[in-house]
């Protein structure tokens, strides 16, 4: 009776593998034949700039990015759902100097297409708000609302001059806390 329970738990755990083993595995960046011929077209070696991009070659990710400049419609779709499928597997450190190194107008178009390419991937963890996977790049690529966002030293919001709700000032808490000190 050992036996037979032995032989099935083996079953229940290896047998699973077997299965596993036998799908094929999902590409880490799907690109479209349109895409690779429109890069052709312009002489750009797309499927090599990626190899190093994948890597965290900051050059090769610089250049992918501003192939955005190139590809428009489908293809610029396209384009964008591969960059966004980039970010964990260069790194978000590393795309996001390669997004530092583009114009800020490419930065803010690039910030759309990534939007849009977020509703266009087959990766649900992608599809997830880029300012909680990506934080360096989506601080890069949202200047402005990242600013909005920071809190300062005495408790304002970096950029606005608008306290945090329920900070207080430094300097008013030392009085506050001096004042409570000499009514004792």
């Amino acid at each position: 009776m050992v036996k037979h329970f032995f032989v099935l738990l083996v079953a229940l755990f290896v047998g699973p593998m077997f299965n596993a083993g036998c799908q094929a595995p999902e590409p880490e960046i799907v690109v479209t034949p349109s895409l690779l011929k429109l890069a052709e077209t312009f002489d750009f070696k797309y499927m090599e700039t990626l190899e190093k991009a994948k890597k965290g070659d900051i050059n090769s990710i610089k250049e992918f990015i501003r192939f955005n400049r190139i590809a428009d419609g489908t293809d610029g779709l396209d384009h964008a759902v591969a960059c966004l499928e980039l970010i964990p597997l260069a790194g978000d450190m590393a795309f996001s100097q390669g997004c530092r190194s583009v114009t800020p107008n490419m930065r803010a178009y690039l910030a759309e297409r990534l939007s849009m390419a977020q509703g266009r991937t087959k990766k649900t963890e992608l599809q997830a708000a880029m300012k909680q996977w990506a934080p360096l790049t989506w601080e890069i690529l949202n200047p402005a609302e990242a600013a909005s966002n920071k809190e300062g030293v005495d408790g304002s919001f970096i950029g606005t001059g608008q306290k945090k709700p329920g900070a207080e000032n430094s300097n008013d808490a030392a009085i506050e806390k001096s004042n409570k000190q000499e009514q004792k």
